[in-house]
């Protein structure tokens, strides 16, 4: 995974293991394999830790006793699932919870979650709060089905996107693969967007340094991403990292 990131031109990882009923998310460990990792890969992309945090009553209380335990390289950005029943005021209630507690939250694939997708003026709400949203590469190409495809198409056209990024868990189907999906962008909205999607916003997760929003459209030729079966289908399998 890392040659082909690297081969791609990814300068940057984060390692954002699970942490749900299903996973023990355990961050010495997690920390001292990735120390292995980098040591062994000379030429690799940096990498870093964070977690992708459930949000579960469990998972708040620990955060909120040791949050550097699950940001992003120990600084203030969480990275949060959303559960898929999780109504609009239980959502609200987590998400507020961390931010009375100076975290900064961003919200991991949100155009895949179910109550999202049929309730996009909530996903609107969140951003509005102070949340970030960080979409999948390949939703955009369809990979996840057409309601994802069109939330992540709608949620651009919106300008509630913050991060690109692969989810990236393999070499074969789920690559940590950028470039193409960079292009892309920067043809539709532009170079200062692609770059901000792609490098400024991560960066600025990483280093704990001030996250930007996409800028309102200057035409109406850009909401041509609606159409985004067209525009992203011709490369199957995109994929960005942040």
């Amino acid at each position: 995974m890392l040659a082909l990131a690297a081969e791609d031109g990814v300068t940057d990882i984060v390692a954002t293991p699970h942490c749900n009923y299903r996973f023990e998310f355990n961050p010495e460990r997690c920390s001292e394999e990735l120390q292995q990792v980098q040591c062994a890969c000379a030429h690799a992309p940096r990498l870093f830790l964070g977690c992708e945090l459930y949000l579960i009553a469990e998972n708040i209380k620990r955060v909120l006793a040791r949050p550097e335990r699950y940001t992003l390289n120990a600084h203030d950005c969480l990275l949060v699932e959303l559960p898929n029943g999780l109504a609009a005021t239980a959502i609200e209630t987590g998400l507020k919870a961390f931010h009375c507690a100076g975290l900064r939250t961003v919200i991991a694939h949100p155009e895949r979650n179910l109550y999202l997708q049929r309730n996009p003026s909530v996903a609107a709400r969140i951003v509005e709060f102070g949340c970030y949203f960080q979409i999948t590469a390949q939703s955009l190409s369809g990979a996840f089905g057409p309601a994802a495809e069109e939330s992540a198409a709608r949620m651009l056209r919106e300008r509630l996107v913050h991060f690109i990024a692969s989810d990236c868990h393999d070499a074969r189907q789920r690559k940590p693969l950028s470039r193409s999906v960079y292009t892309a962008i920067a043809g539709e909205f532009g170079e200062s967007t692609a770059e901000l999607l792609f490098v400024l916003n991560p960066r600025s997760a990483i280093y704990s340094q001030p996250i930007q929003s996409m800028r309102p459209a200057r035409s109406s030729t850009i909401y041509r991403v609606l159409n985004s079966a067209r525009l992203f289908s011709r490369s199957k399998g995109w994929s960005a990292t942040v």
